[in-house]
């Protein structure tokens, strides 16, 4: 079997390969949710391969017969970005309010803003 690096880049790794049996890929890389393992065939077909940790927590592919291009990309979970958002947010409003709350230095601005009921 033989394979070559093509592309490695954050979010992407491309690999050159020929074998004429399947073979298992193991890579020195921490395997992480959001990776996708894609193998085209020497037929162009286009197969998804499972993604298989070791117990060191390493990513591992099984190699079907007849590859001959091997990509992994890497698209960041939605909640991920949802959870960040909330917690940005929840942020910002904590700040306001931890702003508006001082009361001796806002207090004229408040009294302004708020008339009678401050």
């Amino acid at each position: 079997a033989e394979i070559e690096a093509m592309r490695y880049e954050p979010n992407r790794i491309a690999f050159q390969y020929a074998a004429s049996e399947p073979q298992w890929l193991r890579l020195a890389e921490w395997d992480y949710p959001g990776w996708k393992a894609e193998a085209t065939l020497e037929s162009e077909e286009i197969m998804t391969l499972p993604r298989i940790a070791t117990h060191e927590g390493l990513r591992v592919l099984p190699l079907p017969a007849k590859t001959r291009e091997i990509k992994l990309t890497y698209v960041a979970p939605q909640s991920g970005w949802l959870l960040s958002a909330a917690a940005s947010i929840l942020f910002l409003i904590l700040l306001s309010l931890a702003i508006l709350l001082q009361t001796n230095r806002f207090f004229p601005l408040l009294s302004r803003l708020m008339g009678k009921y401050y």
